[in-house]
């Protein structure tokens, strides 16, 4: 959804140039959870890949793109902005997990310029 995206709203207001990513983790994908159960089934994964291609077409649509990664995106999105002066927004996470692995995207990009 582009419309009723707070971080892509943010990233958007007052920038030159914008480069929205998804970045797919492999540790999101057929690793067991503390249950035991996995902590994303194959229909999950389907579903994740489907919604990524419809916004990759939706923000074409808009004359944008979407570059899609694959690794750690506390690796990534410092590679990414590696040697530009950029800022990440991101949508703030909820659980520990996801916190925690925003704060490794903030410390990878070495300026404190995780806005979430």
């Amino acid at each position: 959804r582009l419309d009723d995206n707070p971080a892509l709203q943010a990233a958007v207001s007052g920038a030159a140039a914008v480069l929205p990513v998804f970045v797919f983790d492999p540790r999101k994908f057929n690793a067991p959870t503390l249950a035991g159960a996995r902590k994303s089934s194959a229909r999950r994964a389907r579903f994740l890949i489907e919604s990524v291609a419809c916004l990759r077409r939706r923000l074409e649509s808009k004359g944008s793109g979407l570059a899609v990664a694959l690794g750690r995106p506390e690796v990534e999105l410092p590679r990414l902005c590696a040697g530009a002066d950029a800022g990440v927004w991101c949508q703030e996470g909820f659980c520990t997990e996801e916190k925690a692995e925003e704060s490794k995207v903030g410390v990878g990009l070495k300026g404190g310029k995780l806005h979430r």
